[in-house]
């Protein structure tokens, strides 16, 4: 997918570019290794869970990498 901008509602919360429901903030977490890799989910991120895709920061950016959970 494109990268996108996420825009907030009115009470500031960020909503789903794909089906416009509130995503869920997900802080970063401590860096962990699992096998020898990096865990997914240890950067801060954005979480729909009406259509299950997840939203990540690009560096440097207001833009978002979507993928599916």
């Amino acid at each position: 997918m494109q990268p996108v901008k996420l825009r907030k509602n009115e009470n500031g919360d960020c909503l789903c570019p794909l089906c416009k429901t509130v995503l869920k903030f997900s802080p970063r977490e401590p860096v962990q290794v699992v096998d020898g890799k990096l865990k997914q989910g240890t950067e801060a991120h954005y979480i729909c869970e009406s259509c299950k895709m997840v939203y990540r920061p690009l560096v440097n950016t207001e833009y978002y990498q979507c993928y599916s959970e």
